[in-house]
Order: structure tokens, then C-alpha cells, then sequence
């Protein structure tokens, strides 16, 4: 449950700990360290840049610098042998495999410092300086340093990471730390089957624990197909369910605490999110190891948009670009002024990004496609209504070089089927389009930032609304206690003698507590015969 709860301490890393006895480890415990500023700003950043579109046609290549710090040249001070980084590569790939990323060893270094290896931990001057000396390559490059936790902040962790959002501020900070026995084949187990780094790996690419947030269904992990976890899970605790929600705990997912051997899945919207994160850490390969691009790249943009460009490259709406020259601005802007654009009011329920543009291609040449998907919260009820698990979009933009083309497409198509061989998908489905006259893409992109920023605006005045309705519930609770005491008071000093003044059919002298009652009875006695001794003298006096 990401997006996620998904955290106050001191240092914008997420780390993973473990209580070390005689090189193993008995439990991993959680110690995440997102400060509160910051965890706003990863919070934003997360719901910035998580896709949920389906990427399987995009593929990424990321460079792995090996960095082993140990205290000596042998095994137990930390210098592992390439066999052990090499068996955590295929683990790393094999555990990422469904998500198209890969990994690949670029170069392995090894440092023999007894300070680094036993005191590196987060926020440590032997973390800053062992990074500020070894890191390597560009902000998409995955830099993994294994070290002993043995004192300081990183006494008896697994491993910790860095977030994506952090990397702008501090990016020679950038990357994963684990305990070099966590690797395959190491001491620490239950944590020594490789999991460890593909845990950390989660971290560094944006993801939270499964059960940040705990119950709450708001926030959490931001991640909707993750059920709800009320604690970490330890051991393997198949059929543990601790929330009152859909779903069974998530104990085999690679974001809990589990032990490596149960260890063993990323949810879908996990993936995809990795996916997309990746790449905002900065230009990774989709292609080949040439360079050469992928035809109708399928990647998704800001705001959990899918949007593809004419080459296939990623052209999410944050993405930076360098500068264009004069000459390539003005024949930009000339192309642009002749680009044409249709929009598409409903989208057949399947029907990606790439396969718009295919068809859209049959009649001229198209340059983007931009496809809004289905509201998070409707997607969820309907996967879980229905057998359908796929993505659906409801509207879309398509671009097309020739204003002329853009107009005779949307006229030809409008309101007919969409047709094809038989049997095929989306024959029957009917299209629904029209022409978008002196309607630019970049109004589309500003569109997209403005719903953005009001969504992020709506969802804080919610956060504030319910924070307020919590305080005064606990104000209204605090105050039926206090009355409930005074009430309390009031029955004992009633039970003491006091007497209370209520409405009451008695009379006042059936209200009267017993003594007094007597007391007003001798009283009554002793008056009636005074006063009938001085009746019967008078009658006396008179007859006589």
C-alpha cells in the first residue's frame, strides 16, 4: 500500500537492519530515516513520477560499480571473491526480471580500510568519504558498496539506500550499502541468498516497505495492488493477515522483511514504478548496447500518463532536455506550426499507447501519443470486480505531422468501427475522435501540469480535513471523560446524604432520606399532644 508509509529520523536513506550473532542474523528490523521535510518532498516526487502504465515494451540496461571495502585481504574481513558478486548479478536480474530491467557488471574495485569497513554507516564522515572517493559513472549507474557494520550508525544493518528524490541535493551520496555477508553464499542467513540488494535496489528506485502506513488506506507505499500490512513480517508467515482489507500480507514480496528464501516477487504496479523511477535517475539505455533506439516505445509520463514520441524515446514530461541551437528551434517551431492533433474521447479497453500508434500510422506519418489512463480508484474496484487485470485508458492525443491529415482522419474515422480481421480485439469497437484546430501539444503538457498541482492541492486539504476530524474526536472522547467523571461524583455524593433537587412525583416527605423521616415523625408526635392537651382544657373551661 505505497506512495509510501509509507519515516522521520535523520538522513534521506531507507535503511534495513539486522541483530548479528556469530555472523548470522536473527531478525531484520526496520530503521527508515526519511527527515519530515524530505518526506514530503519524496512523497510529491513519488506521485510526480510513478507510472502505471504497461511497460513491457520498454527495456533498460543499468551499469553496476562494485565497490568492496574490507578490513583485510581475507574472506571474513570482507574481501569477497568476484564468484559471490557475480551470483548476486543473476539474482539481481532474475529478481527484476519482470519489471525489463537488467543489470550489468561494469567494473569491481576493492578497498582495504579497516575505518570504512567497520564504522561506514549512514551520515558518517566514513560513508562520505569512502563514497566521495569510489563513486563512479552518472546518475542512471548503480554504485553498490559492501562494508561490515560493525559500530557507529550502521552497527548490525543489512543494508541501506538512498532515494531518488535525494539525488539532486547530494548526488556523490548516491547508491546501496550491504553487509558483504548478505551476499549469496555469506553467513548471515537467513539473509544470505542475495535478496538484501534486490531489497535495497527497491529503495533506490523510490519504492517504500509494503507496511509503511500500516492499515491506514491512505498513503502507505502508494502502491495500490500491495495489500495492506499492519507490521513487518518475519520468518515466513504464510497466511499472515493483519488488516481488515482485501488481501492476505504480502510476505513474499521483496519491499518486507521476510527471509530471503521467502522472498520471491514484485507486485505489477512495483514493476512498472521501478521501471519509471529508473529512469528519472537519468538517460539509461533503451535499446541495444549500440545505442540504437526501440521502434514504438511504450514508456509512461508524469501523472500516470502514458505518452510516446514518434522515435520511441522516453519523452515523459520531466524529462530534461539540452538546449536547441537557433536553427533547430525555428525548424522546430515550423514543424510544429504544421503538426495537426485528434483527440480520441474514449479509449477501447486494452488498447495501449504503441497500438494507437500503429493504427493512427495507417493513415500518415504520427508523431506523439499521449494516453490518459483510468482514475487509480476505479482501476482497483474493477480489478477486483472482474478478471480483467490490464490497463485501461479513457482519452488520448495523437499528433500527426500534416494538419491536412490530422482533419481528414478524424472526419473519415469519427463514429465508425475500427475494424480489422475477424475475431480481432477491437473490431467492432467504435472510434470517437475529432480534430483539435489551433490546439498545440505543449497546451496538453500545461494541462497535464495544472491537473497535477490541483490534485496534489485536493489530496492535502484532505490529509488536513481528516487530521482535524481526528483531533476532534479525541477532544470529544477527552471531554465524555471528564463529564462522566463529574457524573460519577455527583451518584457518590447522592449515595452520601446529599440532597439533589429532581422532579419527582413523591411527595417531599416520601423524598426525605429515613432519619430525617423519624425525626419529623417524633416531632409530629409530640406536637399532637401538646396541642390536643390545650384543645381538651379549653372544651372544659367552656362546659364549665
Amino acid at each position: 500500500m505505497f506512495g509510501l508509509s509509507f519515516i522521520v529520523v535523520a538522513a534521506m536513506v531507507s535503511i534495513v537492519s539486522a541483530l548479528p550473532t556469530n555472523g548470522t542474523s536473527n531478525q531484520r528490523t526496520c530503521g527508515s530515516v526519511l527527515p519530515a521535510v524530505k518526506l514530503i518532498a519524496a512523497e510529491d516526487y513519488f506521485n510526480a513520477h510513478k507510472p502505471q502504465g504497461d511497460m513491457s515494451a520498454f527495456t533498460a540496461s543499468i551499469n553496476v560499480y562494485w565497490h568492496v571495502i574490507s578490513a583485510d585481504t581475507s574472506l571474513e574481513g570482507g574481501n569477497i571473491p568476484d564468484s559471490q558478486i557475480d551470483e548476486s548479478l543473476k539474482v539481481l536480474n532474475a529478481d527484476y526480471k519482470k519489471s525489463t530491467l537488467s543489470f550489468k557488471l561494469k567494473t569491481v574495485d576493492r578497498t582495504v580500510d579497516q575505518d570504512w569497513f567497520e564504522n561506514a554507516g549512514p551520515d558518517t564522515p566514513q560513508q562520505t568519504e569512502m563514497k566521495s572517493k569510489l563513486r563512479r559513472g552518472g546518475p542512471s549507474d548503480l554504485n553498490v558498496y559492501s562494508v561490515g557494520f560493525r559500530s557507529g550508525t550502521g552497527a548490525g544493518l543489512l543494508g541501506y539506500a538512498t532515494f531518488p528524490s535525494s539525488y539532486r541535493e547530494n548526488p556523490s551520496d548516491d547508491g546501496v550499502v550491504i553487509l558483504f555477508s548478505s551476499v549469496p553464499g555469506g553467513t548471515s542467513a537467513p539473509y544470505n541468498l542475495g535478496r538484501t540488494l534486490t531489497h535495497e535496489i527497491g529503495h533506490w528506485a523510490g519504492l517504500y516497505h509494503t507496511f509503511e502506513g500500516g492499515c491506514s488506506v491512505l498513503g502507505g507505499d502508494y502502491v495500490l495492488d500491495t495489500p495492506a500490512e499492519a507490521s513487518p513480517a518475519f520468518g515466513c508467515p504464510t497466511g499472515r493477515d493483519t488488516c481488515d482489507l482485501p488481501g492476505v500480507d504480502p510476505i513474499h514480496n521483496f519491499m518486507d522483511y521476510t527471509d530471503d528464501a521467502c522472498m520471491n516477487q514484485f507486485t505489477s504496479d512495483h514493476t512498472n514504478y521501478v521501471e519509471g523511477s529508473s529512469r528519472d535517475h537519468g538517460d539509461l539505455d533503451t535499446g541495444s548496447d549500440d545505442g540504437g533506439s526501440q521502434e514504438a516505445v511504450e514508456v509512461s509520463g508524469e501523472n500516470s500518463e502514458d505518452y510516446i514520441s514518434e522515435d520511441g524515446d522516453d519523452q515523459g514530461l520531466d524529462k530534461t532536455v539540452q538546449p536547441l541551437s537557433g536553427d533547430a528551434l525555428a525548424a522546430f517551431e515550423k514543424a510544429q506550426q504544421k503538426a495537426g492533433i485528434i483527440y480520441i474521447s474514449r479509449i477501447p479497453p486494452g488498447m495501449r499507447p504503441a497500438k494507437v500508434k500503429h493504427l493512427m500510422s495507417n493513415y500518415g506519418k504520427v508523431g506523439r501519443v499521449f494516453l490518459q489512463q483510468e482514475d487509480p480508484k476505479r482501476a482497483y474496484l474493477r480489478k477486483k470486480h472482474t478478471a480483467t487485470k490490464k490497463v485501461h485508458y479513457t482519452e488520448g492525443w495523437v499528433e500527426f505531422e500534416s494538419k491536412h491529415v490530422a482533419r481528414s482522419v478524424a472526419e473519415m474515422l469519427n463514429a465508425q468501427p475500427i475494424g480489422g480481421k475477424k475475431g480481432t480485439r477491437w473490431r467492432d469497437d467504435i472510434w470517437t475522435m475529432k480534430y483539435l484546430p489551433k490546439f498545440k501539444w505543449n497546451m496538453l503538457t500545461e494541462q497535464v501540469a495544472q491537473e497535477s498541482a490541483a490534485h496534489t492541492a485536493r489530496l492535502r486539504v484532505e490529509l488536513s480535513q481528516s487530521k482535524a476530524e481526528q483531533r476532534d474526536y479525541l477532544r470529544n472522547v477527552e471531554l465524555a471523560r471528564v463529564l462522566e467523571k463529574r457524573a460519577q461524583r455527583k451518584r457518590k455524593s447522592d449515595s452520601n446524604g446529599v440532597e439533589t433537587i429532581a422532579p419527582s412525583s413523591k411527595t417531599t416527605e416520601d423524598r426525605a432520606p429515613p432519619k430525617a423521616k423519624k425525626a419529623r415523625t417524633q416531632s409530629a408526635v409530640s406536637n399532637h399532644k401538646h396541642s390536643g392537651g390545650e384543645t381538651l382544657n379549653n372544651v372544659l373551661s367552656s362546659l364549665f
